[in-house]
């Protein structure tokens, strides 16, 4: 049997305070043997240090939108 995994997916935009509060939780959980999480942020263009935040956590994958909106 293999790996499992575990993804959550976070849309955000211009929310640095409360996304590194999340972040910080979810890098924290511990799993079972033979489990993974990825965690992937989509920032749809924010325009503060949003990806900075982002950035601080190296286990946490980055993907910027630059089109406004939940498409």
């Amino acid at each position: 049997m293999g790996q499992r995994c575990i993804n959550a997916v976070i849309p955000v935009r211009n929310q640095p305070d409360t996304l590194a509060e999340l972040l910080a939780s979810l890098t924290r959980q511990v799993l079972p043997n033979g489990w993974v999480a990825e965690i992937i942020c989509v920032d749809n263009a924010s325009t503060d240090h949003t990806p900075e935040v982002i950035a601080a956590f190296q286990t946490v994958k980055a993907l910027r939108e630059e089109r406004l909106g939940p498409s």
